[in-house]
């Protein structure tokens, strides 16, 4: 398939309070995340690169030891392997997550 709509697009709740919708190519899986307000989401680390941009609301973003807050238009570079974590407070976010090289399979089983 060359185009995605959202009307195509999977969806899955990995953790409580975030909701994804995927789509993907061979090696690149794409999705966007709507987080509730007050979620604080454990360390992750994963074997993948991982791209974000914030599309709305804010985000308190940690990578490794540094901490920053993301807001609407920011984004962040993950280098495979590197622990991250993402928190919200009073409002909630939405965010386009992008990671390779990764296959759906991974993702959804």
């Amino acid at each position: 398939m060359f185009f995605s709509f959202p009307r195509d697009f999977k969806e899955k709740q990995f953790k409580p309070g975030a909701k994804n919708q995927f789509f993907w190519g061979d090696t690149v899986l794409i999705t966007r995340v709507s987080i509730e307000p007050d979620r604080n989401f454990g360390i992750a680390i994963h074997p993948y690169e991982q791209l974000s941009v914030l599309l709305e609301g804010e985000l308190e973003f940690q990578i490794g030891d540094e901490v920053r807050m993301l807001r609407k238009g920011d984004g962040v570079v993950i280098p495979p392997n590197t622990t991250h974590r993402a928190r919200t407070y009073s409002t909630p976010a939405v965010l386009l997550e992008c990671f390779g090289p990764a296959s759906k399979e991974e993702f959804l089983a």
